[in-house]
């Protein structure tokens, strides 16, 4: 989300960004919704941290999904709450797409297959920000940096090579 944000208020800072698992603005359910913007009322990390397999690729190494949710497990107090907040409440980009000017920032949408809320928003965000290229990564989930890595990085390489042939 972050790197959309990016680029639509910093367009002149980057080349390009790369929005791993990203849209226009999350969009729950409407009792997530309320728990999002109603500090305190989210689970304990615990709880979320065994979520977090959900959205993760099943194909993924074992040992780096349990690393991914221990991550989860040991967050910060607010910090958890905080990320959420943000990615809830905070970013919300909705009919500010086309202000996204894909010929001074170029925009990478890669969203894993098995994130499942997180692809209709990256696919939708894609057909918002005329110019932006999107892919959806097979065999990876919601935290593709650190359930599998390698895999992900077959998909980053390319774009990084795409980006580094950008004009200045």
């Amino acid at each position: 989300m972050l790197a959309l944000d990016l680029a639509r208020y910093y367009p002149e800072k980057f080349r390009a960004v790369v929005a791993l698992e990203a849209g226009l603005k999350a969009t729950f359910d409407e009792q997530t919704a309320t728990e999002v913007q109603t500090p305190g009322t989210l689970p304990d990390p615990a709880l979320h941290a065994a979520q977090m397999m959900m959205v993760m690729a099943p194909g993924a190494p074992e040992h780096n999904r349990h690393e991914t949710r221990l991550h989860y497990a040991q967050g910060a107090p607010g910090v958890y709450l905080g990320d959420v907040y943000y990615y809830g409440v905070d970013h919300d980009l909705r009919g500010q797409a086309d202000q996204i000017d894909t010929s001074q920032v170029e925009v990478y949408l890669l969203t894993g297959e098995y994130d499942g809320p997180t692809v209709p928003w990256t696919l939708a965000a894609a057909e918002k920000i005329k110019g932006s290229k999107v892919e959806i990564m097979h065999g990876l989930g919601h935290f593709p940096m650190s359930e599998d890595y390698e895999r992900l990085m077959g998909y980053v390489l390319p774009v990084l090579a795409e980006i580094e042939s950008l004009p200045c």
